[in-house]
Formats: C-alpha cells, sequence, structure tokens
C-alpha cells in the first residue's frame, strides 16, 4: 500500500516542478499504464468467461478500486458511438489537489482513457467534467471516441 507522501510526491510535487509539461506527462504515464492494465483486464476476463464490454467494465471499476485509485461508478455506457460517464470517489489524485480550483487528474484520466480504449479496441478521450480539486464532491468523466 501506498502511504500519502508517495502519491503526493508524483500527484503534486512533479506539476510544480514541471509545470504544464509535468501534468502533460503525467497524462501519458497514465495512458501507457492503463492500456496495460486494459489489455491484463481483457485477458483476466475471458479467462473467467466475461464476454460483454459492460461486464469488462465493471471489472475495471473493482480493479481500479482494489489499486487505490477510487470508487468508480459507472453511470451511462453506450456500444454504438462508445460512450461512457462514469464517476469517481475519493480519487487518490484529486483528493491530493484539493482547492486548486480546476480539474486536477491526468494521471488516472489517463489511466481510464488507456484502459476503455483496449477495452473498446478503439482510440477513446476522457474529459474531466467534475473534480475534487475544484471543489465537487466526486470526479467525473466523459469518454468518446478520438476524432
Amino acid at each position: 500500500m501506498l502511504d500519502e507522501e508517495m502519491p503526493r510526491g508524483i500527484f503534486v510535487s512533479f506539476r510544480r516542478h514541471l509545470g504544464s509539461g509535468g501534468a502533460a506527462m503525467l497524462y501519458h504515464l497514465g495512458l501507457e499504464a492503463g492500456r496495460s492494465r486494459g489489455r491484463h483486464a481483457m485477458e483476466m476476463a475471458r479467462r473467467v468467461g466475461i464476454r460483454s464490454l459492460d461486464r469488462a467494465l465493471e471489472l475495471v471499476a473493482k480493479a481500479l478500486k482494489a489499486l487505490g485509485y477510487g470508487i468508480i461508478e459507472i453511470l451511462e455506457f453506450q456500444e454504438e458511438p462508445p460512450i461512457i460517464r462514469m464517476r469517481i470517489y475519493q480519487s487518490i489524485e484529486c483528493e491530493l489537489g484539493r482547492g486548486v480550483g480546476q480539474p486536477f487528474s491526468q494521471y488516472v484520466r489517463g489511466i481510464i482513457a488507456g484502459m476503455i480504449s483496449e477495452i473498446l479496441q478503439r482510440e477513446m478521450t476522457a474529459k474531466e467534467v467534475k473534480c475534487i480539486a475544484k471543489g465537487d464532491s466526486y470526479c467525473e468523466f466523459e469518454l468518446k471516441p478520438r476524432m
């Protein structure tokens, strides 16, 4: 398990030292980690007989919770065109950014985009529309196909 200082160093200090470039790097690190986790999640889903995409998304939500990223709630899932809305309560990244007044999720947003892209086998983007760091009680993401 991670104590609070390790993620603080990654998510807060990294941004402070590298500015917007650091935030972009966090997103791309998360994106690649998410792709890897997505491939692994789909392999595990196939092994246990999960074939439907909505069940695969449930598996992703459970995996992210188990890893300590937050508690995920899938609000909307549409297969074609793919649209997903999800909330994350207690986001590890955005809890550390409380009070910054703007969306703070870069790494977690990247993980979500990467995982969902792998699961759907289609490049997806994730937009944070609500954020704990802005004062919302949860983070909310909209995922849509990359144009």
